[in-house]
């Protein structure tokens, strides 16, 4: 038939896809380690530390300490989605039909999350540089962080959706 036909003479080609692919994907599974790594210590380092006494975070009364928590969690989980569709595709047996949508389906949004991973670490870190440092203006230093990082990688996370899809 002509899939098996296409499958023989294709076979070199896929061989040499799947072993570029997993190195790739080994490189990025690194980072989104990292990212995990650092955000699952942002949470037992809090900034201002903990009360001697009670044990409770010191700046548990601020407002903007809740929202770095939740900054730091939304980072973690999107680290965790990332490292799963990442293992996912390590795993996968790569079959000629997985080529087409599950496999760039997988990267994409391992891709998306780590992104996403990367703006919240680095809000995660602004929201922090704000609770130590309460003279920094903290609406320009919380909106030029997240931003800059993301506009220095839209270029690159386009070029990367346009070349799987």
């Amino acid at each position: 038939t002509a899939d098996e036909l296409f499958e023989e003479n294709h076979l070199r080609l896929r061989k040499t896809a799947q072993r570029e692919s997993i190195e790739m994907i080994n490189s990025i599974i690194v980072v989104a380690t990292l990212f995990c790594t650092v955000n699952y210590a942002a949470l037992f380092t809090v900034p201002g530390g903990f009360d001697q006494n009670s044990g409770v975070p010191v700046l548990n009364k601020d407002n903007t300490f809740y929202k770095f928590i939740v900054v730091v969690y939304s980072a973690i989980l999107c680290s965790f989605i990332s490292l799963s569709a990442l293992l996912s595709f390590q795993r996968s047996a790569f079959y000629v039909e997985e080529f087409y949508i599950s496999l760039p389906l997988k990267a994409s949004a391992a891709s998306i999350c780590l992104m996403l991973a990367g703006i919240f670490t680095v809000t995660a870190s602004a929201l922090a540089l704000i609770l130590e440092s309460k003279r920094v203006n903290s609406f320009i230093l919380l909106c030029l962080l997240p931003v800059g990082y993301t506009l220095i990688n839209i270029p690159v996370f386009i070029d990367m959706s346009y070349r799987v899809f």
